[in-house]
């Protein structure tokens, strides 16, 4: 006999997304300042796309559903979802030199120098995305690797950078093993958050008049200037190495990271 490949799709899959967003705009002299505030969630059974048309990549053992006959093993919170995320901005006039609060009287020579600054910051904060914890074995079918089984309670999320050629946040993987022959593990989906992320990034700039018509500008730009490490968690990461599980014996586990 020959046995072949067939890609079967339809729209069985759904999800749902619910938000309260806030917006504050304030405008003073001189300053302008901004603030957007989004409190929301996004669910589903799925979150890739299963042509792989985007960076998900189409259908793996980790992206394919646990079971194709019951979703809601897998509906959950979204691989993209972030519950809160927080935007501020502002841009303030300093008030130095002609046309400004100080020295407005100020000779061309020491308004060329002192006047004309703009000083302007834009922080983000969002909290973390969600992600699964992996077997990385084929323990219920010869498709999709099963997330690892959870047997003892999970410690907090910290730092690995204690353990030889890892840096960043992670467990050592005590609290995973792996499920049993023919069956899902006791894990959800994306039942873990990654770390939140933050940054702010930070411009200042002058301008110049040339003529009525013409200006210039010069301006310093800097990203991140407090220079936080964000850290990015693969979703999902990987307790274990090995394909085909028939018996659980001989597993080592290893450091996630």
């Amino acid at each position: 006999p020959k046995f072949g490949t067939i890609l079967y799709m339809d729209s069985s899959s759904s999800s749902a997304y619910n938000a309260m967003q806030l917006h504050l705009r304030r405008h003073e002299a001189g300053l302008d300042f901004g603030l957007s505030y989004t409190f929301s969630k996004s669910i589903d059974d799925s979150s890739g796309d299963p042509i792989g048309s985007s960076s998900t990549g189409g259908v793996t053992s980790t992206t394919a559903p646990s079971d194709s006959h019951n979703f809601a093993l897998d509906r959950a919170r979204s691989d993209f979802d972030r519950t809160q995320v927080l935007n501020v901005y502002d841009v303030w006039q300093i008030p130095v030199g002609q046309g400004r609060k100080w020295f407005a009287t100020a000779p061309k020579l020491v308004n060329a120098i002192i006047g004309g600054w703009n000083w302007s910051n834009i922080v983000g904060w969002m909290t973390g995305e969600p992600f699964s914890i992996s077997s990385g074995i084929l323990t219920a079918d010869n498709l999709r690797s099963s997330r690892a089984e959870i047997v003892g309670p999970i410690p907090a999320f910290g730092f690995t950078s204690g353990v030889p050629g890892n840096v960043g946040p992670g467990w050592i993987a005590t609290p995973f093993g792996i499920p049993a022959v023919g069956t899902y593990g006791n894990q959800g989906r994306n039942v873990f958050n990654s770390p939140n992320f933050f940054n702010m990034d930070m411009t200042i700039k002058k301008q110049f008049s040339i003529t009525d018509r013409w200006k210039a500008e010069i301006r310093g730009d800097a990203f991140n200037v407090l220079n936080h490490p964000n850290f990015r968690i693969a979703n999902p990461m990987t307790a274990f190495s090995g394909t085909t599980v028939t018996s659980p014996s001989g597993q080592t586990p290893e450091v996630v990271v």
